[in-house]
């Protein structure tokens, strides 16, 4: 009985040890490095054409606080008039936004198709 008593707590013994073992090396990250891709650097046309739509965005959002902002105090009368320019000027907006966004997938498009067809 003394002999099964003695096994069995080296056992949980040894167990414990080596759960308490790091799994890594010391020193060495869990996960292997991810690999770093090379920069590409995108034409300058493309990088206006991005601008552009950025810039408009900004001025999009800007325009919709401030038109908010007048409809907080706005009559029925104004604020029926201002959501209906609201709706308009966001649908025509919209659409430029959609066209520019286009005209940029495109051309990430034609440069993706160069790089595979160059190798680089």
């Amino acid at each position: 009985m003394k002999k099964l008593l003695t096994l069995v707590l080296s056992i949980v013994a040894l167990n414990g040890a080596l759960l308490a073992q790091p799994t890594t090396a010391p020193g060495a990250s869990a996960r292997p490095a991810l690999p770093t891709l090379p920069k590409i650097t995108l034409p300058a046309d493309l990088q206006a054409l991005i601008k552009q739509f950025d810039a408009q965005r900004d001025a999009i959002l800007a325009q919709r606080r401030a038109d908010l902002e007048k409809l907080k105090n706005a009559t029925e009368a104004e604020r029926a008039k201002l959501l209906t320019d609201m709706k308009a000027k966001g649908m025509a907006v919209s659409a430029e936004q959609r066209e520019l966004a286009r005209n940029i997938r495109e051309e990430l498009k034609k440069l993706r198709a160069a790089r595979k067809t160059t190798g680089g």
